[in-house]
């Protein structure tokens, strides 16, 4: 009699979180001591119902664990014995334990072709004919990244299952999240943090519900967050303490870009105009509207609202508590803006005047000096003349002087 297997990819993929990936059964046959996935034309799943306990990180250098129960009703649909193997791909699960039919079963790892996996945790069953049988697992999935993290995914493979005979009859899948907020949020847990497909789920209270029935699965479960979200359904101002809605709010706001920035920031402003945050508020906004650096010997330019931009910069300007380094690259960025986009010559040479008023070290602001070189080489040669430079930073800034004299030169001519 042939050996064969049933692949049990039943972790759970967390990117950024965690490295499982949870997948549905399929069979599979042995080439050596090698586990190669085929269809199957004799075995179907009847039913398969997966228990997910999420925990968060309790601190920096934490991981997320995910508890891990999964049950499948296998039956053979054949007119005869079949005698089978049970496989688990390893993906960095802890405490992996096996049941088939409420008796403990030992597992032995081998090593599989499937694609993402090299190792299988592996059991032999066997099916009378017509036989129904339950296999039970349970394990710990421990994150590979410490919290808190800015994006995460979960993904829940369904499809495998596909490769089953004919469709399976139920699928339930049920998530359940601490009561509060996801790293990065504050509060009790809101599903409007969550990023979930396919639709169809059910939310009570902590606990996200999928029920399918009479599938054949075209579409894996999928459950993501970010900060932003997590801080913005959370709604720090609301729920954080007066000593910690401040930063929170803050890190809220910079997580946006533009009109939505500056929406966050401005509530910021409104309910705690005192706090050390607000003195970056304008700065943190006029970034999120337009921002320069240098890539491939050129400016690039990230946002698209120069004017809007030139605003906040100006108001980051009148702050007194604005860090010297933020002062800095506000009027390089009012002197960019209104040289290369609104083309207000007498507001780029203000900001030109008042960086170089600032005796920049050239150490420091070398981008600085390139970047208005890449805009007007004759600027670029004012700028560098009114800078300090170090002797181990002489002969760097002696042959950009250069550069910046040539290229000024034949702009002239």
């Amino acid at each position: 009699m042939s050996w064969m297997a049933h692949v049990f990819a039943i972790a759970l993929i967390v990117v950024g979180i965690s490295s499982l990936a949870p997948a549905d059964d399929y069979e599979s046959a042995v080439d050596g001591d090698q586990i190669i996935p085929v269809g199957s034309d004799h075995i179907r799943m009847a039913r398969e119902r997966v228990e997910c306990h999420v925990e968060w990180p309790s601190g920096f250098s934490d991981h997320s664990m995910v508890r891990v129960t999964a049950e499948f009703v296998l039956v053979n649909d054949s007119d005869r014995a079949i005698e089978t193997l049970v496989a688990f791909p390893v993906g960095g699960e802890n405490d992996f334990t096996r049941w088939i039919d409420d008796e403990p079963t030992p597992v032995e790892l081998r090593p599989t072709s499937d694609v993402g996996w090299r190792w299988a945790w592996i059991s032999p069953i066997t099916f009378e004919r017509g036989q129904a049988r339950t296999v039970r697992v349970r394990y710990t999935a421990r994150s590979d990244a410490t919290a808190p993290t800015t994006t995460a995914t979960w993904r829940y493979i369904l499809t495998t299952g596909a490769r089953w005979k004919g469709k399976i009859d139920e699928i339930r899948v049920v998530l359940h999240f601490p009561m509060n907020m996801p790293p990065g949020g504050l509060g009790p847990f809101r599903a409007e943090s969550m990023q979930l497909s396919p639709a169809g789920f059910v939310v009570d209270g902590q606990t996200v519900k999928w029920v399918f029935r009479d599938i054949e699965p075209e579409e894996d479960i999928r459950v993501g967050w970010d900060t932003a979200r997590a801080l913005e359904a959370s709604d720090p101002l609301k729920w954080a303490s007066k000593e910690e809605a401040p930063g929170l709010q803050f890190k809220l706001a910079c997580a946006y870009r533009g009109e939505q920035r500056a929406r966050q920031m401005l509530a910021l402003l409104k309910a705690f105009p005192d706090a050390p945050e607000v003195q970056q508020a304008e700065f943190r906004v006029a970034q999120g509207y337009t921002h320069r650096h240098i890539s491939g010997g050129a400016i690039q330019t990230s946002g698209d609202d120069p004017r809007a931009a030139a605003a906040w910069y100006t108001e980051s300007l009148k702050r007194p508590r604005l860090p010297a380094e933020m002062r800095t690259e506000a009027l390089r960025e009012l002197y960019l803006i209104n040289c290369l986009d609104l083309n207000d010559a007498a507001a780029a040479a203000r900001a030109l005047e008042a960086l170089c008023a600032q005796r920049l070290a050239f150490d420091r602001h070398r981008e600085t000096v390139e970047l208005i070189g890449l805009a007007s080489a004759a600027d670029g040669v004012q700028l560098l003349r009114s800078m300090t430079v170090s002797s181990d930073w002489q002969l760097t800034a002696h042959r950009l002087a250069e550069q910046l004299q040539r290229a000024a030169s034949a702009a002239r001519q």
